[in-house]
């Protein structure tokens, strides 16, 4: 994938956002709250941070998953616009009371 000046950029896969740390949502045995009922995922249009490595203009995505149990994860995937291969992630957890509600499509 090249971007919009001819550099090419490395595409990141799932297996490059995975950490080893277990998810937000699941339990320090591992054990996850309930079946994933509902997952969305979008980039951010308003996300104007920078790569803390080059300086260069960061983007973000986020994915959200509702579970059955009720608890909702919002995770961020933060990643640098040029090549120089910086990407970040982290999770927040809110039971579904206190959780936005997921649009319709």
């Amino acid at each position: 994938m090249t971007n919009y000046k001819g550099v090419r950029r490395r595409s990141l896969t799932i297996a490059d956002r995975r950490s080893a740390a277990p998810s937000a949502a699941e339990g320090r045995d591992g054990s996850i709250p309930g079946e994933v009922v509902r997952t969305m995922s979008h980039d951010l249009l308003d996300y104007f941070a920078k790569c803390p490595q080059c300086g260069y203009a960061a983007q973000a995505s986020e994915t959200v998953r509702a579970f059955s149990s009720g608890l909702v994860e919002r995770r961020l995937y933060r990643t640098c616009g040029m090549p120089c291969g910086w990407h970040d992630s982290s999770a927040q957890v809110a039971d579904a009371v206190a959780a936005v509600a997921l649009p319709t499509r």
